[in-house]
Order: C-alpha cells, then sequence, then structure tokens
C-alpha cells in the first residue's frame, strides 16, 4: 500500500465534497430555487426537496459532480506524486462508496450515471495529473 497516498485520496474526497456542496447551492440559485426560501417557512422543505428531485437540477448535479470528481482526482494525483492512475482510481471508489450513502430516494437513472462515470471521472483527472511532471 505504500504506492496508494492516503494523505491524497483524503484530500481529494473533502475538496470534492466541499465543492459539491457549494455547487449544490450555486446550481439551486441559478436554476431560480432561491424564490423557494421566499415561501412560509412551514413549506420550505418540501419545496426545496421537490426542486432537488426536478430533471434539471438532477441533471446539472451530475454535470457538476462528475466535474468535481475529475478535478478530485487530479488532486489524488498531484499529491501522491506517484501512480497517478492507482490514487485517482482510489478516489473514485471512495466516491462511490460514500455516494450508495446518499444514493436513497434518488431516480435510478442519476444513480446509473453517477455509480458508472463516477471512477472514470476520478481516472481523467489522474490522467489529466498524469502529464505534469513529477507523476509517474
Amino acid at each position: 500500500m505504500a504506492k496508494v497516498s492516503i494523505k491524497g485520496i483524503i484530500i481529494g474526497t473533502v475538496v470534492m465534497l466541499l465543492l459539491d456542496l457549494v455547487g449544490g447551492i450555486a446550481l439551486m440559485i441559478a436554476l431560480g430555487g432561491a424564490s423557494l426560501y421566499e415561501l412560509p417557512q412551514e413549506g420550505q422543505g418540501a419545496a426545496i426537496a421537490e426542486f432537488a428531485h426536478s430533471l434539471p437540477y438532477l441533471t446539472g448535479s451530475v454535470i457538476i459532480g462528475l466535474l468535481i470528481t475529475v478535478l478530485g482526482g487530479y488532486l489524488a494525483a498531484r499529491i501522491a506524486k506517484r501512480e497517478a492512475y492507482l490514487n485517482s482510481g482510489m478516489l473514485g471508489v471512495v466516491g462511490v462508496v460514500i455516494g450508495l450513502f446518499l444514493a436513497e430516494g434518488l431516480p435510478l437513472w442519476f444513480n446509473a450515471v453517477a455509480f458508472l462515470l463516477t471512477i472514470p471521472a476520478a481516472l481523467l483527472g489522474g490522467h489529466l495529473a498524469k502529464g505534469k511532471p513529477g507523476n509517474a
């Protein structure tokens, strides 16, 4: 396991989680979801949950999430400074495991796309990092 950078995988995962949170909020605002907060407080929760399951929001979430996963894979590989594909792939596996805990209640198409493309997206990040000097 000397080839696996736990530090790189942890940092890449934390950055991904933070950016996913920020990206989700930004996507909600961009799609007009901010107006949901103008509703009476007792109706906000249900309206936000419904909005978060809408096709535009879920589609945007998949796209933004995969781009963030590419970045996470890149970071894991760059921090590791070795075995770019191994470390970025491990980050992708961690992403899938975390996704398993968050998948309940989401549409099948969303989960299928997310689970099928998470590891390849992370590996793409590793590939981009591999092109930089110092990564094998």
